[in-house]
């Protein structure tokens, strides 16, 4: 790697940076303050007839320091035309700059600093190569891209040039910032550095989770003329190249400062030093460890809810959950642990051998638990998840045609309690629907949990049978503990629990329920072993032995131990047990 770090071009957007040029005669040149001579034009293509750069542009006294005298450009396209292509004015580098040569092979460092409004939710670019993958010759990935810095309808941060070593991965990787991350009205600094093999996005002084860190990403490859791009995407299925036809989301906001640089900065030459976190990554939450059970004879059942950011990007941080639950399985008496699905984001066999990894260590330490599958796991999930992964193991009892409904009758306090998974795809829930009733209807005697990724049939898997008292479920968005009727009138407890677009990719917290008879409650909390480990790492209590990066050494205003965000996170509710499981038969004979 090159141990020299050189800027290459630093454009800040600013009337006092003007080369030549006006916007009212389209023909403005930004300077390259970096001195190499890097600067950028106007590229009025997409521009309609009658208007000029000025209608879509200007200089405003704004910026990230708050200083009077800071000055941004605004862009403001307009709205998507018949083709569903937004039309105004960006910037490209001028022809012959040596920028359009440079494929950053030994790293490089992106910043840009910039702010959205409130309105719109399309997607839109702030920088990239200027063409497409597909007219590069790329093969991987999705050539019909430009690839870039983007920002996604749900206000992510998008960072997938095209690698000079595509036609190793085929593939141009993609790193992300949190969903929700990219705050209206606020101006964001946004690092992207790749260290000749992988790449980090720091956004606002916090690195993102989703940071493509297991793909070696060497360089970024020109693409058509080498040239680049300022406030714009191209995506297109086009044979030839044309503003026209590959020219696509034209930015949206302001724009104080973009920098690039040969090699990896370190963090005291960042263009910003202090930031500002909003309220979305000051989370309500609390600190304290995770209290003692509340009666020696309570128990706890643990729910997993989807790790797939987390498997994908940062696995250490199920390592975390599940060694949280096998040292605390007697303090908290834990019986068996649930996992609600997408146990990985694209179902590659990566994921799942880290995903097998992170699961031997309940099974090295012979701690029941059970997994369903999810909408992103795939057909990779039956060989590393399927039925066959418990047999043998305590209180497994078998799976259906599918190989992936199971279930296992485990003892805990007063009852035995049965736990039913339900497949996701639809034909998987064709083959064992039949097994799956059947299971249901000769096991009426066993207090029962029916977990899925999202069972969206209660009418026939739960309501029909007493027995089922709580459902598991994630994949949405929204959480929530509540409760419904069955066919008899009884209540069934509903949980929902998902945390994959919370900050960090939820950040490690689990949901836990802890079961109190004597007291008739059922106690839910949300806690984030991973937090604590990250803490004991911190404190030096324990060897970090490449858990935390270095970006990650320090505290977030989101690392809580326990999230308080949403009411349910942590929530007490009645429950009679007598009552509620009086009508069940129950059976005796020890398992």
């Amino acid at each position: 790697m090159c141990s020299e770090v050189k800027i290459c071009a630093d454009w800040k957007f600013d009337s006092a940076c003007i080369q030549s040029g006006s916007f009212r005669e389209n023909n403005l040149v930004l300077r390259d303050m970096s001195g190499n001579g890097n600067h950028l034009r106007l590229n009025t293509e997409r521009m309609p007839k009658g208007y000029t750069a000025a209608s879509f542009m200007r200089f405003v006294q704004d910026g990230i320091g708050l200083q009077k005298e800071e000055e941004c450009l605004q862009m403001a396209p307009l709205a998507l035309d018949a083709k569903g292509k937004k039309q105004g004015v960006f910037w490209e580098t001028v022809p012959g700059a040596g920028l359009n040569r440079e494929t950053f092979c030994d790293g490089y460092t992106l910043e840009v600093i910039f702010k959205v409004p409130c309105e719109g939710s399309e997607w839109c670019a702030l920088f990239g190569r200027k063409g497409t993958g597909k007219l590069a010759g790329m093969k991987g990935g999705e050539p019909e891209a430009g690839g870039g810095l983007n920002i996604s309808a749900y206000r992510e941060l998008q960072w997938n040039p095209w690698t000079v070593n595509n036609r190793e991965l085929q593939d141009n990787p993609v790193t992300w910032s949190d969903a929700d991350g990219v705050q209206p009205e606020k101006w964001h600094h946004a690092v992207i550095k790749n260290d000749g093999s992988s790449t980090l996005m720091i956004v606002d002084g916090i690195p993102a989770q989703r940071c493509n860190t297991f793909q070696k990403q060497v360089g970024i490859q020109p693409l058509g003329d080498g040239g680049w791009a300022v406030g714009t995407a191209y995506w297109s299925e086009a044979d030839t190249f044309s503003e026209a036809f590959c020219g696509d989301a034209i930015f949206k906001g302001w724009i104080q400062e973009i920098r690039l640089a040969r090699g990896v900065l370190p963090p005291h030459r960042y263009l910003v030093q202090r930031h500002v976190a909003d309220d979305r990554y000051s989370i309500p939450g609390s600190d304290e460890p995770y209290p003692e059970l509340e009666r020696e004879g309570n128990y706890t059942f643990v729910n997993i809810p989807d790790p797939q950011y987390q498997t994908q990007y940062k696995p250490e941080i199920v390592d975390a959950q599940l060694e949280w639950i096998r040292d605390n399985r007697k303090r908290l008496n834990i019986p068996i642990a649930l996992c609600v699905g997408d146990l990985s984001q694209d179902g590659t066999e990566r994921e799942f051998l880290r995903a097998h990894q992170a699961f031997s260590i309940l099974d090295d330490a012979g701690i029941p638990y059970l997994v369903t599958d999810g909408n992103h796991d795939g057909p990779l999930f039956k060989k590393y998840f399927g039925g066959s992964r418990y047999l043998g193991d305590h209180g497994y009892q078998g799976c259906g045609p599918s190989g992936i409904s199971v279930y296992s009758i485990i003892k805990a306090g007063s009852y035995e309690y049965l736990f039913l998974s339900l497949p996701w795809t639809a034909e998987d829930m064709e083959a064992d629907r039949k097994w799956i009733l059947q299971v249901l209807d000769t096991h009426r005697q066993y207090p029962t949990v029916v977990f899925s990724h999202f069972n969206e049939e209660p009418e026939v898997f739960v309501k029909p049978f007493d027995q089922v008292f709580m459902t598991v479920r994630g994949h949405i968005t929204e959480r929530w503990v509540d409760t419904f009727k069955n066919d008899l009138g009884h209540e069934v407890i509903d949980v929902v629990t998902n945390y994959q677009f919370d900050l960090y990719g939820g950040n490690g917290w689990l949901s836990t329920m802890e079961f109190d008879e004597e007291a008739g409650e059922i106690t839910f909390r949300c806690y984030s072993p991973w937090v604590e480990k990250k803490k004991r790492i911190l404190d030096g209590e324990l060897e970090n032995e490449g858990i935390l990066l270095p970006e990650e050494r320090r505290l977030f205003p989101f690392d809580r131990r326990f999230n308080t965000k949403e009411e349910t996170d942590n929530t007490v509710i009645s429950f009679s047990f007598a009552e509620r499981f009086g009508g069940i038969q129950r059976k005796t004979a020890k398992l």
